[in-house]
């Protein structure tokens, strides 16, 4: 049964993926939130601030 659950969501999973990132794209947006859950749909991987963080934190790069 999960064979065929995963079966039948992962066409509807790359869809909806899809559209995020053209939304996204189209819209100029960096990151897209599931407001409900708190959950991040979309970040862009352009838009890393881990290094910024680290630096701003005394933590060697």
């Amino acid at each position: 049964m999960y064979e065929k659950s995963e079966e039948l969501i992962k066409p509807i999973q790359a869809k909806l993926n899809k559209a995020i990132k053209d939304v996204a794209a189209e819209n100029g947006y960096s990151y897209i939130f599931d407001s409900a859950s708190g959950i991040v749909l979309y970040a862009d991987d352009a838009v890393n601030v881990a290094n910024l963080v680290k630096a701003k934190l005394g933590l060697k790069l």
